[in-house]
């Protein structure tokens, strides 16, 4: 989706990226939670794993992302 005013941002030196989506990109909500994770899929298998940022361990695809405390503004 595009919308005016998002915008992404990687420092490879620090290894931290940085995401920015305005409210109104979203249809302007009261607030918003946030979780991020990296996945990988083995097409052979057919499975996958999730290396979830805000949890402790590499957990399946079954498992729920944890989402962060609600962000107002």
């Amino acid at each position: 989706v595009k919308c005016a005013g998002m915008e992404a941002q990687f420092n490879e030196a620090t290894h931290l990226a940085k995401i920015s989506i305005p409210r109104r990109c979203l249809k302007d909500p009261r607030w918003v939670r946030a979780g991020f994770a990296v996945g990988i899929l083995d097409p052979t298998t057919a499975t996958g794993y999730l290396d979830d940022g805000l949890q402790v361990g590499i957990k399946s695809f079954e498992n729920d992302l944890k989402m962060g405390p609600r962000v107002r503004r």
